[in-house]
């Protein structure tokens, strides 16, 4: 399955990736320090092969609306050429 993924950076090179799914775009918790060298690298239009896992976590956030978290572990990872 194909998804988008997005990366933002702001003035202080801080990175921010998500992943589109469901036509919503969802942070990418990532804890491996070459899947943010990966991202770090990227061109504009590169493809990159994820292959993983996503949880998803209900809960209520504190304005008592329901709320999820979807959690990607990353088990394999490449740029597309």
């Amino acid at each position: 399955r194909s998804a988008v993924v997005k990366v933002k950076e702001d003035e202080a090179l801080r990175r921010e990736i998500c992943v589109k799914d469901d036509g919503n775009f969802y942070n990418l918790q990532a804890f491996h320090a070459n899947i943010i060298t990966l991202f770090c690298k990227l061109r504009k239009d590169d493809r990159v092969r994820i292959e993983g896992s996503m949880t998803i976590y209900t809960r209520v956030n504190a304005s008592g609306y329901s709320t999820c978290t979807r959690r990607v572990a990353v088990t394999r990872l490449g740029v597309l050429i």
